[in-house]
């Protein structure tokens, strides 16, 4: 039971020194595609405009049931102009016994440029699509 399929994640942004929410819980759709390659949309507040995300993921090297995952998406304005790119690397913990998995990492903005922006860690808990 690997994590290929589709999830729906509640994620929560966190202080990355305190582990204490820095902001409102947001729901997420992640695609883990056979192969490596994965797809992602969330209905974050802080992004309301936003591509969909592309990714990659490979299984961890703690066991089969750790995973490694990295997105790209562009935040854009409310005209469809890309102004930065957030990058997302989580880990993730998945029990191949249930439907359920759990992710902690970070996140990078940068704007066009490749300046940082702005940096910051999240987690979320997962459930699989039926």
């Amino acid at each position: 039971n690997s994590i290929v399929g589709v999830w729906e994640a509640t994620v929560a942004p966190r202080n990355c020194a305190t582990g204490a929410p820095a902001g409102p819980t947001f729901q997420s759709l992640v695609t883990f595609n056979k192969g490596g390659t994965m797809a992602e949309y969330g209905a974050n507040p802080a992004t309301p405009f936003r591509s969909s995300g592309q990714g990659v993921w490979q299984q961890g090297w703690t066991g089969e049931d750790s995973y490694y995952m990295r997105v790209v998406f562009f935040p854009l304005t409310p005209a469809g102009i890309p102004v930065g790119k957030m990058k997302v690397t989580q880990t993730v913990e998945h029990n191949r016994y249930t439907d359920q998995m759990e992710t902690s990492g970070t996140f990078e903005l940068t704007n066009p440029a490749g300046i940082v922006l702005a940096t910051g860690c999240s987690t979320s808990t997962a459930v699989r699509f039926r």
